[in-house]
């Protein structure tokens, strides 16, 4: 438990260590893009260089608030929560790691979501990167796509309740950051509710190989003999041979399309 809890914090230092790194190349660039053509006067010049330097401030600002986006208004922690649920019921801890079942639900979050994204691309960050969009109209824009991903994966009643606490009666009305206050907590309220839903039924078939192996164990009268050490190989067989990997992913994908 030692060891893992230290090759845990040295993950997490390494992770931080590269984001701030990856920072710091990007604000660099920023400030050395290539941006419109600067005449020669010194006004002209110093409101660049102004202009630059907020854009690479705002840019790494953009940067530190992407993985809380990733977590709460997107399909992630479903994802990543059904697969530590599947990793626990067959009874391992560290296999796969917790690194590669991140990995994997970033992959697959990019996958389902690829919609979204092209699309809060094209209206959101290249008319705003364009010159063609101001501020509030690429977070508008922008988070769009999300809301209405977020208000189509809601339950009714979590969504209702958000809705009613927050003394709205008409939420047609709002546009897309202002229906941000209530969709976030219910949308991922809604999703913690069917990853655990999920993660029950994975937990069956488990659960019935190891009552089946501590009875007949017991009835061997081998009862020092731990029942999850000795289930363990029949489990992780029978989630080969039902490709439990492709048909958990094939499942979450189909849900969501």
């Amino acid at each position: 438990m030692k060891e893992r809890q230290c090759s845990e914090f040295e993950l997490l230092k390494f992770l931080k260590r590269t984001l701030e790194v990856s920072s710091a190349v990007l604000f660099v660039w920023t400030l050395i893009y290539s941006g419109p053509a600067v005449s020669l006067g010194a006004d002209s010049s110093f409101s660049d260089l102004n202009g630059r330097v907020l854009g690479g401030v705002l840019l790494v600002s953009g940067i530190s608030i992407v993985p809380l986006f990733v977590v709460v208004c997107t399909c992630f922690p479903f994802l990543i929560v059904v697969f530590s649920i599947c990793r626990q019921a067959i009874g391992l801890q560290q296999s796969p790691p917790n690194l590669l079942l991140v990995a994997l639900s970033l992959a697959l979050t990019l996958f389902i979501m690829g919609t979204e994204i092209q699309e809060s691309w094209v209206f959101g960050v290249i008319p705003f990167l364009n010159g063609e969009a101001d501020i509030g109209e690429f977070i508008q824009n922008f988070s769009r796509p999300y809301v209405d991903f977020m208000q189509g994966n809601s339950r009714g009643d979590v969504l209702q309740y958000f809705v009613d606490r927050s003394g709205l009666e008409e939420i047609s009305s709002l546009n897309a950051v202002e229906k941000m206050s209530f969709l976030v907590p219910s949308f991922v309220l809604s999703e913690l509710s069917r990853a655990f839903l999920v993660g029950f039924y994975i937990s069956l078939p488990f659960l019935m190989i190891d009552l089946v192996t501590a009875a007949i164990l017991m009835s061997m009268g081998m009862m020092m003999v731990p029942p999850a050490v000795v289930s363990m190989p029949f489990k992780l067989a029978f989630f080969v041979v039902a490709n439990g990997w492709l048909f958990l992913s094939a499942s979450m994908i189909e849900y969501y399309q």
